[in-house]
């Protein structure tokens, strides 16, 4: 059984003694690596996309700047946010959006 993980060059990690994470990470930028070249030539069309993603970016360095100040809760709630905005343009819809646009668009309860 071994013999069947071995193939796939495992990382053996442990959050609790902080062991090989660095190693994960590393395997991790380096599999991703090419995945997302950055280009000059992208175009957003629409008005709706280019908001979400300035948003996204917007929190993604508030993000940052909480973390680098160990200011963890806050930074987590600006990751949430950014990755909400970035759910906005590829179609994840949130059950909070979902009920409050079932509220706004239709007459329920009266």
């Amino acid at each position: 059984m071994a013999y069947e993980f071995k193939r796939y060059n495992p990382i053996y990690i442990s959050l609790k003694n902080e062991k090989n994470l660095n190693q994960l990470i590393l395997a991790i930028k380096a599999k991703l690596k090419n995945k997302f070249l950055i280009s000059e030539d992208i175009l957003i069309t629409r008005e709706r996309h280019r908001q979400n993603l300035i948003n996204c970016v917007q929190h993604l360095e508030k993000f940052k700047m909480k973390k680098s100040a160990q200011d963890f809760d806050k930074a987590a709630e600006d990751l949430r946010l950014a990755t909400r905005h970035l759910g906005m343009i590829v179609g994840k819809v949130d059950v909070e959006e979902l009920l409050g646009s079932i509220f706004n668009d239709f007459c329920i309860g009266k």
